[in-house]
């Protein structure tokens, strides 16, 4: 904090420490002690908006541990309200403008309670100057990810003073578009490289317009992540109740959707426009994300459940789901077209999967379309149905396999083997063949239950192919398996595993009598 001179610039240590941080988590909570001492009591006014400041830049990348967490969080509370006994101090800034701790306070608990939830930063990259910079300047400007609908407008009501809509909604969203994301397989579930999504981020932080991604998932994941870190959810907690309560009726959906306060209405109903786009037929099959796979990404970044037991979060977990399907399949935006929005094509507009109003068609109807009626809903019935057939599946499959075991050093033929005899001119075999070869006109036909007995290694049923017996494990072989001509049958054959079987064993006692001979 420049209370002495260092060997590298001020940002440069920043950036050493906070990699430090970032990567050994065993060195968090002293950093955090170190910077908590270094604000306490210190006279020196600069050294003290320094000292802030690198905490809240460092909460930006990694958080304290849990057992740290409860008293940073009580340091910080210290500060945020001012009172008799602890006057609220005024910091200078380097540009004459005077800041009081309560601001850089305000700012370090809400990156706490941001970085305890999130975590530390994702990717593979180290912390650069350019990330450290943008924490140290969203200190003084907020940045536009992490804060309130509200608070997103008021920044940029200098730059664009006519939107209704925040500037990054709508610009990640046309950036997904341009690069043809309604045709990229995969999107919105695909995440992005995390490293491009983070580069990017400081970029619409800066209010630079993305031109040079390359990918459409880049955009697509920032923009969830946007949606997703807002501070307060899209649909606020007070109406999140009704929604779970009414996510498959549609008339009760659109009407919680009307009582939204307008920011967080006109918000909701661009995201559901715009996944209206890639839930057009056209583009689904294209992108394998109809609408139950859009209802599934999105949902948890428009809806968060503030119930802690596990058994509540599962079961509205579907729920919400089902409340933003019914949203994109019943949501008329039409209303939108006089909000900024762009397309790349008349084929991706919203209009060609927007809800119509159509009477539902009766069986008869049906057939005269010449499309099937809808399908019958699962009953439980349905369902211990099911259960019943695949226990009963599974113990036909068990029964099968202990017979298949009882059968495995029988002969194909049900029978101890051939013998020479039974074989004549027509076969490819000399007459003198030996007795462990199965092969000849005897052969049963192929409506016979031995033509599908299996007791190769290969696990291919015999087939009526010649299959000779091994003299040891009395296993029944193909010939081609067991690479054994026709005209050159051998007196005995012994299989592979055997036969390793047996070099094992032989080889073992060798090298016990070789060890005996050593011992004194």
């Amino acid at each position: 904090m420049a209370d002495r001179k260092g060997k590298g610039t001020q940002i440069s240590n920043a950036q050493e420490i906070i990699i430090k941080g970032w990567h050994c988590v065993a060195l968090r909570d002293e950093i955090y002690m170190q910077l908590c001492k270094q604000t306490t009591d210190n006279p020196k006014l600069e050294s003290l908006q320094k000292g802030w400041e690198l905490m809240a830049v460092c909460l930006n990348f990694f958080p304290p541990t849990v057992k740290f967490k409860t008293y940073l969080e009580g340091y910080i509370s210290r500060y945020m309200d001012t009172d008799d006994d602890l006057p609220d101090l005024i910091v200078s800034q380097a540009d004459g403008m005077l800041i009081p701790i309560s601001h850089f306070a305000k700012q370090c608990n809400k990156r706490l309670e941001k970085m305890v939830q999130s975590g530390p930063k994702k990717g593979q990259r180290k912390p650069n100057i350019d990330e450290i910079e943008q924490a140290k300047k969203s200190i003084f400007n907020p940045s536009m990810f992490g804060s309130t609908l509200e608070e997103i407008l008021a920044l940029q009501c200098e730059r664009f003073p006519d939107r209704k809509l925040p500037w990054l909604q709508t610009t990640l969203s046309e950036e997904v578009l341009r690069l043809n994301g309604a045709q990229t397989e995969g999107i919105f579930r695909v995440p992005g490289d995390i490293d491009e999504v983070n580069a990017l981020k400081i970029k619409c932080d800066q209010w630079i317009i993305p031109s040079d991604c390359p990918d459409p998932h880049i955009p697509a994941s920032l923009l969830k992540l946007w949606y997703r870190e807002l501070q307060e959810p899209l649909i606020p907690p007070e109406f999140y109740e009704e929604c779970i309560e009414n996510f498959q009726n549609p008339e009760e959906a659109i009407e919680v959707v009307n009582k939204l306060p307008d920011i967080n209405r006109l918000v909701l109903a661009y995201l559901i426009r715009f996944l209206q786009v890639f839930a057009a037929e056209d583009n689904s099959k294209v992108t394998k994300m109809d609408v139950n796979n859009l209802a599934m990404v999105m949902a948890p970044n428009c809806l968060r459940c503030e119930s802690l037991e596990p058994q509540v979060i599962f079961e509205n977990t579907r729920k919400e789901m089902g409340f933003i399907r019914t949203l994109i399949q019943n949501l008329d935006t039409s209303f939108m077209e006089g909000i900024v929005y762009s397309f790349a094509s008349a084929s991706m507009h919203p209009a060609a999967c927007a809800p119509k109003n159509r009477k539902p068609l009766g069986r008869s109807e049906y057939e005269h379309t010449g499309s099937s009626p809808p399908k019958k809903k699962k009953t439980k019935e349905d369902f211990y149905a099911f259960c019943t057939m695949i226990l009963e599946y599974t113990q036909y499959e068990s029964n099968k396999h202990d017979e298949m075991r009882s059968q495995h050093n029988a002969s194909p033929l049900d029978s101890s083997g051939s013998t020479a005899d039974s074989y004549t001119s027509d076969t490819t075999l000399s007459a003198g063949s030996p007795s462990h070869l199965s092969m000849g006109p005897d052969m049963p036909d192929s409506d016979d239950e031995s033509y599908e007995l299996i007791t190769c290694f290969c696990m291919k049923p015999y087939g009526g192919r010649p299959m000779i017996e091994c003299s040891v494990c009395e296993t029944w072989i193909h010939l081609s398996c067991a690479k054994i001509r026709k005209n050159n049958i051998p007196e005995t054959f012994v299989c592979n595993n055997c036969r390793d079987n047996r070099f094992t064993k032989r080889k073992s006692s060798r090298t016990r009598i070789e060890n005996n001979k050593f011992v004194v």
